[in-house]
């Protein structure tokens, strides 16, 4: 699930994700979208797995199934980035050091491709599902951030707006 927010000086679009940092380590992430640029705000792991951590013995406590527990777990993680999505850009950026951002009329290509399922080769194979990706192209430098997101119009419209003949969706 993914909202969007109000404009001015709060963002109209956000979502969780890994930032690819040259190219091979991840970083989780949040990528929030405001009236001119794109803001990626990192998440440091060792918050995420305690937190995760923490968020797993409540649901226990409260005799959630086990099944139940991961989409609890998502859901918790979205309702998280809303602050983000709140924050004016400045104080965003103030959070981390790592974080940065991204002017649209930097960007010269963007593609968005969603999470697909490779099927296997033959009724034996198993399927394997393949994380998705947002790229954004400034010149030389790229930018890419790894999600989970299937078809979601949530996302795609916002983008679509935003960057208007840049960008290409992918399915």
């Amino acid at each position: 699930m993914v909202d969007m927010v109000r404009s001015g000086e709060h963002a109209k679009l956000f979502f969780k994700g890994k930032y690819f940092i040259k190219g091979f380590k991840t970083i989780p992430c949040y990528a929030v979208f405001y009236e001119d640029k794109m803001v990626v705000h990192v998440i440091d792991s060792k918050f995420i797995k305690t937190e995760t951590k923490r968020v797993k013995t409540e649901l226990k406590e409260q005799h959630i199934g086990l099944l139940k527990r991961g989409g609890r777990i998502e859901t918790y993680w979205e309702e998280f980035g809303k602050q983000f999505a709140d924050m004016p850009q400045d104080e965003l950026l103030g959070l981390d050091k790592r974080n940065f951002f991204i002017r649209y009329d930097d960007v010269t290509k963007a593609v968005y491709q969603r999470l697909w399922e490779d099927m296997g080769m033959d009724a034996d194979d198993m399927s394997t599902t393949h994380p998705g990706h947002f790229l954004l192209v400034c010149g030389k430098d790229k930018t890419r951030i790894q999600h989970l997101y299937e078809k979601e119009p949530s996302i795609e419209k916002p983008l679509e707006n935003i960057f208007r003949d840049r960008i290409k969706i992918r399915g």
